[in-house]
């Protein structure tokens, strides 16, 4: 897989370089290919064997060894990123761009992650719900095509996205009714009580206007939360996420 993805570094670093009047960021983007051109590729390659190593006690607790392990985990995750759209709320374009690469054939880094990792487990798993933590904005899209790919397969599960990222990008995301072709509902601000409670509100037990911070879209028209509720980290039950599961 990752040799695939060294091919697509090739052809993209390429274009790049053939561009007539290349701006500041494109010349920005050159040099980081370029750091990454400057490090075996040999070693990416065993990114596999290092994350295994993380879990190996005598392996982890070498020096040596874990300062090797780090090196390579932290240059094949820059290399997958770099190959990932930049897709930050903060853009005056976001929207545009973001929706255009969700409805295009357009494949991402992790994409075969999904297919071979993911897709057989939530085969398995079967959940009805699942929830998605965005704490950075750019996450957003990453979230979202996820979101793409298991619809593909379960076209009835449900999607929930929340953290910061959403939190702080609502105005731009969340109030745009395509939003919801790709995510069910989204919750902003604090998420320890909403979540249960929209778990709740699936179930028929409670009202969706009940959940604080509750984003979701009947037909083509976008409801925004009907309250926020602040939530006392302090005293706040700890939940046992197994409540939420069946046996």
């Amino acid at each position: 897989i990752l040799e695939r993805y060294f091919g697509l570094l090739d052809i993209h670093i390429a274009s790049i370089r053939a561009r007539p009047g290349r701006t500041e960021a494109d010349e920005k983007l050159i040099e980081v290919f370029e750091r990454m051109y400057a490090y075996p590729r040999h070693l990416i390659t065993t990114a596999w064997d290092c994350y295994k190593g993380m879990q190996q006690r005598d392996r982890y607790f070498d020096p040596k060894q874990y300062t090797h392990m780090d090196r390579v985990l932290r240059t094949t995750h820059a290399f997958l990123h770099a190959l990932t759209p930049n897709l930050d709320p903060r853009h005056k374009d976001w929207a545009d761009d973001l929706f255009k690469y969700l409805t295009s054939d357009a494949i991402d880094p992790y994409w075969e992650f999904y297919e071979a990792g993911l897709i057989p487990r939530l085969k398995l798993a079967k959940p009805d719900l699942i929830a998605l933590t965005c704490p950075f904005g750019p996450q957003i899209a990453t979230g979202m095509y996820f979101a793409k790919i298991v619809k593909r397969h379960f076209p009835d599960m449900k999607f929930v996205m929340g953290g910061t990222g959403p939190t702080d990008a609502e105005d731009v995301a969340l109030k745009d009714p395509r939003f919801y072709t790709f995510i069910d509902y989204a919750i902003t601000q604090d998420g320890e009580e909403s979540l249960p409670d929209l778990v709740a509100a699936l179930e028929g037990k409670k009202s969706f206007d009940e959940v604080s911070g509750l984003w979701r879209r009947d037909g083509g028209v976008v409801i925004p939360p009907k309250q926020h509720k602040l939530v006392d980290m302090e005293t706040v039950r700890r939940r046992n996420l197994a409540e939420f599961c069946d046996a």
